[in-house]
């Protein structure tokens, strides 16, 4: 999903160089991009997902949820 998002805010760049529009889109595609790349650190490293490419379940996965929500909120305060 990160890379999607990535690949969306690339776009978007070229779009906001070419007619000046899309400043605030582009923030939220930043921001969207990096919480989907520590989420997905979450889905792995909390066992919610049980797939070979799982690693093992650790501790770490609730402080990698607590900053996610921290970081959203944050985000949602600076915008």
């Amino acid at each position: 999903m990160p890379w999607l998002i990535g690949t969306a805010f690339l776009h978007s760049v070229m779009v906001q160089e070419k007619k000046g529009m899309l400043k605030v889109w582009n923030i939220v595609l930043v921001i969207m991009t990096y919480t989907m790349a520590v989420f997905g650190t979450f889905l792995t490293r909390s066992g919610v997902v049980n797939s070979v490419h799982a690693f093992a379940k650790s501790p770490i996965g609730g402080y990698f949820l607590a900053f996610i929500v921290i970081a959203l909120s944050g985000a949602a305060l600076a915008g």
